[in-house]
Parts: structure tokens; C-alpha cells; sequence
């Protein structure tokens, strides 16, 4: 009864229907951004499970019965054991971190001095297992924190307190403008979900506000949207400084794919929020959420990192990346998925060049490019030369990410298909033979018009605004990561927009 719906579901999820034409299975999915209130398919999930008694003819019936005598199906209570047992491993595993960092944690406080540091362990450790208890088996209900005594000894004090954030005191702001409402009924009650959100994740806390974050929001997906807060206009992202870090791009996911490569996608749920922010500026990173909520009287102030502050990308990104590599794991390891051999390099030059290979790529024992993962910001790409190692390298990430106390949304969860959709601004199929790049044709679209409106000027007036050439070049640059044979076109915008200049 339950099993054969679900085996329609996974067959044609490899984007095997061609009875209908479907713009995502031809173009691959529009937007690599999800909606954060996205279903979760656990059909999909069920269904991998079930196909392993795919030709067992009584299996339906079983499954029957087990639900009439249980109230529920044998997969959601094999769950429910399954999500206890972590609970219980967390708790296992931390008593094991006190034992080891602090061998007399257990003596009661008046025979020992608790040093701040075994202090700070507990009142984290406390934080920890309180989520854990409120998750389920699909979701970090009551928000997440990292688990930080699984992360490694030099990154361990940065997976609790939040990584160091470089700044200048005497230059902190004292912003207190009262936060106004947004004029649109519709976006002002998502506003207000989302904050209660982080409120009931405890994400945000009272405390002492010695300065306001205002917000606003931009689109994000279909019919949602995405709230930033803005550091700039209260003054902090001057008194902040964050190292320069480069995002991998189309062509750092062309290294690791070749004609047959499967891909998938993980995405990270709340994804700065999975991180503390920096104490030390908690203070700094006061909200006024009375135009939402007028019986709260205080201002409340973030405990996360924060969209908006210009620290948050650089520390995010770089414990997401630490997570990464204990992910990958060791590469010499065959029963890892992402196991390689060797590094080919393919130059320019050589004798045996291929203009079919990517220049630089690992290659696994059979010959072919190894599995791997790319991450932007919060969307890993993961590849896999055959089905069941992308799902096997796709299981191996995701669940570090749990072991570490990130969030796998499962909810945005992307299957894998040689057409995978939108990845960093780009789509890349790697069937047919082939491997193909392209933008979604609304961008394309965009793209053109945004060009046929400066040739239009440059034949007529001759003048062009510069705020508006300003940002019909940043849009081109976005497109030209795709594709890069249009870059020397874009000279002529560089130098017109630096035409002001002295020397020019």
C-alpha cells in the first residue's frame, strides 16, 4: 500500500519522465535558493529504504499491519530509536571530552575551584543537550549549536565561543534609531515569523544593548524572503575588520566533474545562525523588535552570527570549511568515498593534453575523477563517478555535518542526476557525453536586454547614469563566471566607469 507510490516517486527522480516537458529537468532547478519553510520529502528517503525489498510481494501488507498495530509506519519507529540513541551518544561522548579536559569535573564546587574554562564547557555543554533533546528526526526544532568537543583541540575554543573577530573597540557604535516596520502586510508577517524564530531558538537573549542593528529584507526563493541585518549603517562593520577569502566558483566544481558524473546538493539550515557570535560584540548587535512585537519592552541582542555583519562570512565560512575537510576525511582510506590516488595535472602545453579534462583533478584507482565536494557558503555540490558513490560521499558529508551540531536541512535535500540544478550562479549537466555549463535563460534573458540597452544609449544620448551602469556590470560579471570567453568585453564598462579617474 505504501511501497508502490514511493517507487514511482524515486523513478523518476533521475529526470526519466518524458512524457511532460519540465523546465527544471531540462534546464536543471532555476534558483540554488530554497525556501527555509520547504516540505521535507521523506517519500524520497522512505523510498531508498524500501527499494531494497523492491520484489518482496507481501511487503505492503506487512507494512499494513505493522501500522494497524503500532499507529505508525516500521520506519518512523525504527527512527524514533535511532534519534534516542544519538541523544544518548551526545551525552556520552561530552562526559567522556569532562574526563579527559577536566579530570576532577565531578567534585562538588566547594572542594575544587571550577576554573572559567570548565565553566564555560558546562554552560555550553548545557545549551548542547537541550537542543539535542528538542530535535527530531528531520529538524533542529529548537535551533543547534555545535557540539564543540568534537571538533578538533586548535579549533575547539572557536566551535564554543565563537570564532575571534577582529576589532577596534574605541570604534564600536552607539546606533539607537528606532527599527521601522515594513509597509507590505504580507512581508511584515514573514518578518515577524522569522524573528519569533530566532527568538524561540535562542538566538537572540536579553542582555545589555549598547547599540541597534537595523534590518530589512530582499527576496529569497519563491514568495520568501531573506532578512539582513545591516551593519553598515550602524556604524559596526567600521569598527570590524575580516580577512579576504576567495568562494569556490563554476570552475572549481569543473574539477571535479566528467561526462558521467553524478551530482547532488546539501544545504546547511541557518547557516550563520549554526555559529556563536564573538562575545565581545553581542553588546553591538542589539535588534528593536517593537514593531513586531509591541508587548516586548527591551531590546534583545544576538548571541549568532549575523547576515549583515562583516565578520560573519569570513568566520562562518572558515568552520564550515574545518567541518569540511573532517568530512572528506583520509584520502588513502579505499572504504572512503572520497578517497583518491593521485593529482593529474592537465596543462596547457603537454604532450598528452586534453582539452576534455579539467586541468587539475584527483582520480580514484579506476581512472576516473574522485569523488568530491564543493561548498558555497551554505550549498555543497557533492560528485560521484557512479550513483551509489555520489550517495555515499552525499550520506558521508551530510552526516558530519550532524556529528559536528551543523544543520543538514534535509528539507532542501537535491537528489542525485547528471542534471543538477543551480549551483553558484551556474547549471551544469554532465550527461550525453558531455559536460555543459549554462545560466538559467532568465538570467540569459536579463543578460541580453541588459546589453541591447547599452548599445540603444551608446547610438543615441551617449550618456549613460553611473549607479546604473555600475550595477549592470556587477550582473555581468556574475554571467561571465559562466562564461569567461565574454570577459574581455567587459573592458570597455571598466574603463568607462574608472573614466574619472586622474590619468585616464
Amino acid at each position: 500500500m505504501m511501497a508502490a507510490p514511493l517507487f514511482t516517486v524515486e523513478s523518476t527522480c533521475g529526470c526519466e519522465n518524458e512524457e511532460a516537458f519540465d523546465p527544471e529537468a531540462e534546464f536543471g532547478r532555476e534558483k540554488a535558493a530554497k525556501n527555509d519553510d520547504a516540505g521535507i520529502s521523506t517519500g524520497l528517503c522512505d523510498a531508498r529504504v524500501w527499494s531494497l525489498w523492491q520484489h518482496d510481494t507481501s511487503l505492503s501488507a506487512r507494512i499494513s499491519s505493522f501500522e494497524a498495530e503500532f499507529g505508525q509506519g516500521p520506519l518512523e519507529s525504527i527512527r524514533g530509536f535511532l534519534l534516542a540513541r544519538w541523544r544518548r551518544n551526545v551525552c556520552r561522548i561530552f562526559r567522556r571530552f569532562l574526563v579527559g579536559a577536566h579530570p576532577r569535573w565531578h567534585l562538588r564546587p566547594r572542594l575544587i575551584s571550577f576554573s572559567s574554562e570548565l565553566l564555560r564547557d558546562l554552560e555550553a555543554r548545557r545549551d548542547c543537550l537541550s537542543r539535542t533533546a528538542g530535535a527530531s528526526w528531520w529538524d533542529w526544532e529548537q535551533g543547534s549549536r555545535l557540539f564543540f568537543w568534537r571538533w578538533p583541540a586548535e579549533s575547539r575554543v572557536w566551535a564554543r565561543d565563537g570564532h575571534p573577530v577582529y576589532h577596534q573597540a574605541h570604534l564600536l557604535p552607539n546606533y539607537r534609531t528606532c527599527q521601522p516596520p515594513e509597509h507590505n502586510p504580507e512581508v511584515r508577517e514573514q518578518v515577524a515569523k522569522k524573528l519569533s524564530k530566532f527568538r524561540d531558538r535562542g538566538y537572540m537573549e536579553r542582555g545589555a544593548v549598547k547599540s541597534l542593528t537595523p534590518y530589512f529584507t530582499v527576496p529569497k526563493g519563491d514568495g520568501d524572503v531573506r532578512v539582513v541585518f545591516d551593519g553598515t549603517r550602524s556604524g559596526l562593520n567600521d569598527s570590524l575588520w575580516a580577512p579576504p577569502f576567495v568562494l569556490p566558483t563554476i570552475s572549481s566544481l569543473l574539477r571535479a566533474v566528467e561526462p558521467g558524473t553524478w551530482m547532488s546538493d546539501i544545504d546547511i539550515g541557518e547557516m550563520f545562525y549554526n555559529f556563536s557570535l564573538d562575545p565581545a560584540l553581542q553588546e553591538c548587535c542589539g535588534v528593536d523588535l517593537c514593531p513586531y512585537y509591541p508587548q516586548v519592552t527591551s531590546w534583545e541582542r544576538w548571541t549568532r552570527c549575523v547576515m549583515g555583519i562583516k565578520s560573519s562570512p569570513h568566520g562562518c565560512t572558515k568552520m564550515e570549511m574545518l567541518g569540511e575537510e573532517l568530512a572528506k576525511g583520509d584520502s588513502s582510506v579505499a572504504s572512503n568515498p572520497f578517497a583518491f590516488q593521485s593529482i593529474r595535472l592537465n596543462l596547457p602545453g603537454s604532450p598528452d593534453y586534453s582539452l576534455a579534462l579539467p586541468w587539475v583533478s584527483k582520480v580514484c584507482s579506476t581512472g576516473r575523477i574522485a569523488a568530491d565536494v564543493k561548498t558555497y557558503v551554505d550549498d555543497k555540490r557533492v560528485t560521484g563517478t557512479l550513483l551509489a558513490v555520489c550517495n555515499q560521499a552525499t550520506r558521508r558529508a551530510s552526516s558530519m555535518l550532524t556529528y559536528l551540531g551543523i544543520q543538514d536541512a534535509c528539507r532542501k535535500r537535491v537528489l542525485a542526476s547528471q542534471r543538477a540544478g543551480a549551483w553558484a550562479g551556474s547549471i551544469c549537466h554532465s550527461d550525453a557525453d558531455q559536460v555543459t555549463v549554462r545560466v538559467t535563460p532568465d538570467k540569459w534573458t536579463k543578460a541580453k536586454l541588459q546589453v541591447q540597452a547599452l548599445l540603444h544609449l551608446a547610438t543615441t544620448t551617449n550618456q549613460f547614469d553611473y549607479k546604473e551602469l555600475e550595477s549592470i556590470r556587477g550582473f555581468l560579471i556574475y554571467v561571465v563566471r559562466t562564461y569567461p570567453a565574454f570577459n574581455p568585453f567587459l573592458k570597455g564598462l571598466h574603463l568607462m566607469l574608472d573614466s574619472w579617474r586622474p590619468g585616464r
